[in-house]
């Protein structure tokens, strides 16, 4: 048991950067320059190649995926273009308000699952209990199971 632990631990490592190497590989893919929209439609190329620079977007993209992924596992996640403040504190509020919702979530399913079992087993054999049977045999096996 504990060497199937420590082989998945191990695992997650070459996934983790092959998941942030995906990523990093499709901001560049996507279209647009993130320069060209900080700077005016008449900004000189002195302009453009020194705010390349400020960001580190002069430096070659094996170099720019390192330097991110060494500050991102620091936690520096840098500061946002659009509300440059810093990214990490954007990612916290948005985690806060995801966070929320799941326990929120997960509260109100645990009170469903309660009531209708205390229903079902109350009224066994009756009309009632193959609902909640269902449902539950359902979301175990997948709903495309049930359908």
């Amino acid at each position: 048991m504990w060497l199937y632990a420590a082989r998945r631990i191990v695992f997650t490592i070459p996934i983790g950067l092959g998941v942030t190497l995906i990523c990093f590989a499709l901001i560049y893919l996507a279209p647009g320059d993130p320069i060209q929209s900080l700077l005016p439609p008449d900004a000189t190329a002195k302009d453009i190649a020194e705010l390349k620079h400020v960001y580190g977007l002069d430096k070659p993209i094996p170099v720019q995926y390192v330097i991110w992924l060494g500050r991102a596992l620091t936690g520096d996640l840098g500061m946002s273009i659009q509300t440059n403040k810093p990214v990490l504190d954007e990612v916290t509020r948005a985690f806060a308000n995801t966070f929320t919702i799941s326990v929120i979530s997960v509260i109100l399913a645990m009170a469903a699952a309660l009531v209708l079992g205390i229903v079902a087993a109350f009224h066994v054999g009756g009309w009632l209990l193959p609902s909640p049977c269902s449902a539950s045999a359902c979301r175990r096996s997948g709903w495309r199971s049930c359908l």
